[in-house]
């Protein structure tokens, strides 16, 4: 756990960052195809899921740490 709490300290704002750059990306492929904006909200909750999956299993953090939707 306390290297958890370490790799937090150090690597907060990067992936802060990388956020925010993915949903540039989201905001521009939205805006030159609205069209995709249904699919996007069609397939969410299982991507929030698999997310949910992935980070529990990189953090070594129980599931349910994670919120569910």
């Amino acid at each position: 756990m306390q290297f958890w709490k370490g790799e937090r300290e150090r690597n907060q704002g990067h992936w802060k960052g990388e956020i925010m750059a993915f949903r540039r990306q989201i905001n521009k492929q939205l805006k030159s195809s609205p069209s995709l904006k249904p699919y996007i909200l069609e397939i969410f909750d299982e991507c929030y899921e698999d997310a949910r999956k992935e980070a529990s299993a990189r953090s070594q953090l129980p599931l349910d740490t994670f919120p569910v939707i």
